[in-house]
């Protein structure tokens, strides 16, 4: 049903109460339900024009060329910056889980030695960046790696994430082994 919609102000056109007038006004020239479409017939005009003003305010808004709205989100470290952020490097870290304080040494080919501080408890494994730009970590042992997002933070630390939840923070770093790791 093709419609050509016309803004006027309310008056009565072929027996019906209408703000709208169009090719397919609402008769009530036929018999006793004839009311009861013309009221349809109406709404469906009011519904059309409603419809078209939400479509062309969306399209006067939607611009073109408008720049997309500022991103207040971070973004990760890149591959190159991770590592430049840890290779030959002792990172002082804080696991966010439980608060606990360690050290890790990242051997610029590859090996990563921990050492945590409240129980010298020491780990060895590999790392490495994965095709997504995050630091995984193969601790000797597992066969699945952990791998994180990093980001920097303004206070100079780094957090790391991984699936959307901050596992550790890089509180600090020094160039080389300097924990004897």
């Amino acid at each position: 049903m093709a419609m050509a919609m016309t803004f006027a102000p309310s008056r009565r056109h072929n027996g019906c109460e209408s703000r709208w007038l169009s090719e397919c006004s609402c008769s009530m020239q036929a018999s006793g339900d004839n009311e009861q479409h013309g009221v349809m017939n109406m709404k469906m005009q009011q519904l059309a024009a409603a419809l078209y003003l939400v479509f062309a305010a969306g399209v006067a808004h939607a611009g073109g060329d408008a720049d997309p709205p500022p991103s207040f989100e971070p973004d990760a470290l890149d591959r190159d910056a991770i590592i430049e952020l840890v290779s030959d490097t002792t990172t002082q870290c804080r696991k966010e889980k439980d608060g606990s304080l360690c050290a890790n040494y990242f051997t610029d080919d590859g090996v990563i030695k921990r050492l945590m501080y409240d129980d010298g408890a020491r780990r060895d494994g590999r790392w490495f960046i994965d095709d997504q730009a995050r630091l995984c970590i193969l601790w000797d042992g597992k066969i699945k790696p952990l791998c994180f997002l990093i980001f920097a933070q303004d206070d100079g630390s780094y957090n790391l994430i991984k699936n959307d939840r901050h596992i550790t923070t890089i509180l600090g770093t020094e160039d080389g082994n300097t924990r004897g790791l």
